[in-house]
């Protein structure tokens, strides 16, 4: 139950509770469970008040401070809530439905579970707020911010969620249907298995939106954006957009504690022995993503009927427990061999030759003679690369990625593997190990750039690169 003392305190009104809460700043309000049907709290100091199931039905909470306060299982139904500041608040369970959060600052709050039935949250930061299994049907969104919120398995279906800006957002088996959602941003969302049927997304920015096996029946769409800068607007057709980007058949795999670059590099692989077991269907990678204590890969499945996707998905699972068995084991050795063959003697020889061009591997070594089809890699023996050479080569590597957006977190990360691999060849002499693992970490950064499908715009020359880069790397480990 709620302190007496608090609460007699709270009932005296803003200025005397608001002056005893900055005379007795370590004090923290103990009103659990206190009934305050249509108080009058506008104004307020709240901060950080433990507040659990507390009754505070049509209460005035207006411009209240609420940062940090504990309000799990509370009911605040019909209260309002404008431009409250929340900010950390947690309202796990709670009863929210038809209060007014218009402009209120929620932003890395928790709504965990929390029913807002037909609650204004028009104009509110929501911005990396938990808001998982939240009900929000019926709901106005109008322009809320929702950046980096998580909203998986939440309930949107018949809510406004008008320009509404859910960038980054992770909206996997949300409910969206009969949602309208124009000019609302989805950009980098997470829409995975996301139902948006009958739902309104004319005019919705959709760059870089993660799409997989999500339902759009009905969908209705006029317009949508695809660019980074919202700058370009594609049209669309009645039914144009669900025929085109809808229906889209996947199976997921989830590696625990994250995907190590062993099965970045062993993915061709993967995928190349599923397809030989369904040679009627065609693979392809969709993202690796990560969450909840690991990373999930989504493989888009095409040509294949939605009664084999399970025999599919039991095929890719039995590989992938393959993988991960061998990639903890101790056999190091054999997990090398393995990636070198893949990428040096199976994938990228096949993209070589598929580019039908020469490439001339000028590095450290014995035999080399390779001929496919048009296209053919020579090997000149040669004692070593110099500085300037190697130079040229990552300097070349930079320029392979230099479609990626600036931003996406693919260019972010070969970034950072060129800057260290730079600076440990400043200093390759004194530590030539720190080096040589700075180069291999180049190499493996790379080769995961260049199996996603987000990296389908680099230059044909990386192959080629790649291999002049692991014969320099065997060069510095001997």
């Amino acid at each position: 139950m709620a302190n007496q003392e608090h609460l007699a305190k709270l009932r005296k009104g803003a200025r005397i509770w608001n002056q005893w809460r900055s005379d007795n700043p370590k004090v923290i309000p103990d009103l659990k469970k206190a009934h305050l049907y249509q108080a009058h709290l506008s104004n307020f100091n709240l901060r950080d008040a433990m507040m659990p199931n507390a009754v505070l039905d049509k209460s005035f909470l207006r411009h209240t401070d609420m940062i940090g306060a504990q309000l799990g299982g509370a009911s605040l139904k019909h209260a309002d809530c404008r431009s409250l500041d929340g900010r950390g608040i947690s309202f796990r369970g709670a009863q929210l439905d038809e209060a007014n959060f218009e402009g209120a600052n929620l932003r890395s709050s928790k709504l965990d579970g929390a029913r807002l039935y037909k609650t204004v949250l028009a104009g509110c930061n929501l911005s990396k707020a938990d808001l998982r299994g939240v009900k929000l049907t019926g709901a106005n969104l109008q322009k809320a911010l929702l950046i980096g919120a998580d909203l998986s398995n939440s309930r949107l279906d018949k809510s406004d969620c008008s320009r509404a800006d859910f960038s980054e957002a992770n909206l996997r088996n949300a409910n969206l249907q009969n949602a309208i959602a124009h000019g609302a941003s989805f950009r980098l969302a997470i829409l995975h298995h996301a139902n948006l049927d009958s739902s309104d997304i004319t005019g919705s920015h959709l760059w870089e939106a993660q799409r997989a096996g999500w339902s759009i029946t009905n969908i209705i769409c006029k317009s949508a954006f695809w660019d980074e800068g919202a700058k370009v607007s594609s049209t669309f057709t009645d039914g144009e957009f669900e025929r085109l980007y809808g229906n889209q058949l996947v199976i997921e795999l989830f590696y625990e504690g994250g995907i190590t670059p062993f099965e970045v590099n062993t993915l061709p692989a993967l995928l190349h022995e599923v397809s030989k077991l369904h040679p009627d269907c065609r693979l392809r990678l969709a993202s690796i993503v990560e969450t909840n204590g690991g990373a999930l890969m989504t493989i888009r499945v095409e040509g294949a009927a939605r009664t084999e996707i399970e025999g599919i998905k039991a095929d890719a699972e039995a590989l992938r427990i393959a993988q991960v068995e061998l990639r903890e084991s101790r056999r190091s050795n054999e997990r090398l061999e393995i990636q070198k063959a893949l990428l040096l003697e199976e994938v990228f020889p096949k993209i070589i030759q598929h580019a039908g061009g020469t490439v001339n591997v000028l590095a450290p070594t014995n035999n080399l003679a390779v001929g496919i089809g048009g296209g053919r890699a020579q090997a000149t023996q040669n004692e070593g690369i110099g500085e300037e050479e190697l130079g040229e080569i990552i300097r070349q590597i930079r320029s392979e990625f230099a479609s990626l957006p600036a931003n996406s977190s693919l260019a972010i990360e070969i970034a950072d593997a060129i800057q260290i691999a730079q600076e440990a060849q400043a200093n390759c002499e004194a530590k030539p190990s720190i080096f040589s693992n700075a180069l291999m970490a180049l190499r493996d950064a790379a080769v995961k750039a260049a199996a996603s499908e987000g990296a389908a715009a680099i230059g044909a020359h990386l192959p080629a690169l790649l291999q002049k880069l692991e014969h320099y790397i065997s060069a510095v480990a001997q």
